[in-house]
């Protein structure tokens, strides 16, 4: 036989999902395959968006002359392989097809022809495709059940795939199917998480849902490291991933558990760090090759009134640290159906959260600004003792809500930050708050030395439970809450004592004592500040602006070390003017101004040797150019973002300043 393909690499890109069919074709042909897949199968995609489809037999009896592969892209045939048989006792073939993760499904018909070319169908595959595994696990916060039958008539499940057994207690009668069946398998998360997935990175998925709704996380942990049971959870959940061909091939875990040691006692809280550290260490020897775990922290419950509660919440917030490949994110504020469980909407907005995660981690998503929530780094005190900093990490934009009332009760946010004390004994200290960048700014009624602070109540007070106050960053996700963190002093005050432009193009600050800062600019009041450089052991900095200054820059700077940072500096102002170093070029001139989408070019009598775009926050934004005529140059503006520029154009006599505007 001839192949009409190169053998398989070493250990294989795929699962064969039937190691052993026989076919039987009354009077004609007996074929047993070897290699073929299932129908509606999911076949994981490797590096390069593909995945190889091997579809192979031998032939019992000698009479066909030749074995034809069709293969159907959404039923359009663009592939037919053939393979001719020699005439030896060992009739056999081999195709091997590479299909592609795109929103698409492929069908496979394998068909025989003896020698006067009559074709015999002898294996029909449909629904096939390729796209990536992803595995949810837990207890009922993210088997997600409410609504599903909404959730199931809301979505398209034609490319979305589960692997399941409609009777657990049957392993051997798994099989593939679209995502709405067995029925509730998937869950709400899980299937508006696949639509999404679809719908934004046109990737097809197969979720494999294993959580328990009740379940602690000891009955969750795997009891028998040999992988030979399917009486315990894991042992399930692990089976399906193995006989999917998932093994290896997982590209997220995502994990929402505790509310059962929540709803318990505190020695199950006390004891969660131990297990949680024995089930990551089967998941991570498991399912070696997975993207990133997603640890979602559980809610603000009011069943059992326990102040661990916080304490658990905040070893969940801290796993992202605890461990390698850990991400952590929480389901804060989303609307419940009960005392424990969310709505269908509230379901929702947890997978369209998780979304932009995976969109970072997996699918090359370009919006990544605050896709995660806000995370404590540290806790400052003034040196006056009577002012909290809290920190956020660098990219973030905190906000401070406004009081508000909800059903007659007033939520302000002062009232849910609690400072050396607990959820049942409130004092009021915090006083006013505000937010800038980063960091959250809480006056304090006393002055206190030292000690702790948390975020938010260990339980509600409120049966079903509600919190309508929330530190959030821009993109409105709520800050993970936080527990008795601890206090530090912060550093002394930096001091910016000079600031001053040294040439049209540069420059100079000077601060008042020689120390490790982090420096950051802004072009003008109304703006957002911008990291400009990290320094250590300086005293001094020179900014090498990409044109002559125009309009006013401002600088500002804090010190930095391992444990504390300072507050800001004051604000250091320099103000400049556009130069131009020969006479104005009275015929310079960009159009059309404003312009959008269309071509954007600069008259001017002088040679261009650069063209500079200085957005209203200060970036500096190099831009192509070609010649188009005697004293015309075409501007590439398609980096530029919608708003006003000023355009920086570098002569050899000097630069010439526009300013204009994209719609």
């Amino acid at each position: 036989m001839k192949s009409p393909h190169t053998r398989i690499p070493e250990g294989g890109l795929l699962r064969m999902c039937i190691t052993l069919l026989l076919f039987s074709v009354p009077g004609l042909a007996q074929v047993t395959f070897t290699a073929a897949p299932e129908d509606l199968q999911l076949y994981p995609r490797d590096a390069q968006n593909k995945a190889l489809v091997v579809i192979s037999g031998k032939l019992a009896r000698k009479n066909y002359t030749r074995a034809i592969l069709e293969v159907s892209e959404e039923k359009k045939l663009i592939r037919t392989l053939t393979a001719d048989f020699s005439a030896t006792d060992s009739v056999s073939f081999d195709f091997r097809q590479e299909i592609t993760a795109q929103p698409a499904e492929y069908d496979f018909k394998v068909i025989l022809q003896d020698k006067n070319e009559k074709k015999e169908t002898v294996l029909t595959r449909e629904g096939i495709v390729c796209g990536d595994f992803i595995i949810l696990y837990g207890q009922s916060n993210i088997k997600a059940l409410v609504g599903i039958d909404d959730m199931e008539k809301q979505t398209d499940t034609r490319l979305l795939r589960n692997y399941d057994t409609p009777d657990p207690g049957k392993p051997e009668a798994m099989k593939w199917y679209r995502a709405h069946q067995p029925y509730a398998s998937v869950g709400v998360v899980g299937l508006h998480l696949q639509s999404l997935i679809l719908a934004r990175y046109g990737i097809p998925t197969c979720v494999l849902n294993g959580s328990v709704g009740g379940a602690n996380l000891v009955s969750l942990i795997n009891p028998d490291e040999t992988h030979t049971r399917t009486d315990s959870y894991y042992g399930r959940l692990y089976s399906r991933v193995k006989k999917a061909g998932a093994l290896g091939k997982v590209r997220a875990i995502i994990w929402r558990q505790g509310e059962a040691e929540t709803c318990n006692w505190y020695r199950d809280i006390e004891d969660y760090p131990f297990h949680f550290e024995q089930l990551y260490g089967q998941i991570s020897r498991d399912y070696k090759g997975y993207t990133r775990f997603y640890n979602i922290q559980t809610g603000i419950l009011y069943c059992n009134q326990m102040e661990e509660a916080g304490q658990l919440r905040e070893y969940m917030r801290s796993t992202r640290y605890r461990f390698d490949n850990i991400e952590t994110t929480n389901m804060h504020a989303l609307p419940l159906s009960d005392d424990v469980h969310y709505t269908l909407e509230g379901y929702k907005k947890a997978a369209e959260e998780l979304l932009p995660l995976l969109g970072r981690d997996i699918y090359g998503g370009k919006d990544n600004a605050e896709v995660h929530p806000p995370d404590i780094q540290k806790i400052l005190i003034t040196p006056s003792r009577d002012t909290l900093i809290l920190v956020f990490e660098e990219d973030q934009k905190m906000v401070y809500p406004e009081a508000r009332t909800v059903n007659g009760f007033t939520w302000k946010m002062e009232d849910y930050f609690y400072v050396n004390t607990t959820t049942a004994y409130t004092d009021d200290i915090v006083v006013k708050g505000r937010a800038d960048r980063n960091r959250v700014y809480l006056s304090l009624k006393w002055g206190i030395n030292d000690g702790y602070v948390t975020y938010l109540p260990s339980y509600s007070a409120f049966n079903p439970p509600v919190q309508e106050a929330h530190l959030t960053n821009s993109r409105g996700l709520r800050a993970m809450s936080f527990y008795k963190i601890p206090v530090t002093d912060a550093l002394q005050r930096p001091e910016i004592v000079s600031a001053k432009a040294i040439t049209d193009n540069r420059t100079q600050l000077v601060f008042r004592e020689k120390d490790t800062y982090i420096l950051e600019k802004r072009a003008g009041e109304g703006q957002d500040f911008r990291v400009l450089a990290t320094l250590s052991g300086a005293d001094r900095y020179e900014d090498a602006l990409a044109s002559p200054l125009a309009g006013t820059l401002e600088y500002r700077v804090k010190r930095m070390s391992e444990k504390s940072e300072s507050e800001y500096s004051p604000v250091a102002r320099i103000t400049g003017a556009p130069v131009l170093s020969e006479a104005p070029d009275t015929r310079g001139m960009v159009f059309p101004n404003p312009f959008g989408t269309e071509d954007v070019f600069i008259r001017t009598a002088r040679k261009v040797e650069a063209i500079t775009a200085i957005a209203r926050d200060g970036r500096e934004i190099p831009l192509t150019f070609s010649r188009t005529g005697t004293e015309e140059y075409a501007i590439g503006t398609q980096k530029l973002e919608a708003g006003p520029y000023i355009l920086s154009v570098k002569t050899p006599g000097g630069y010439q300043v526009f300013k204009t505007v994209k719609l």
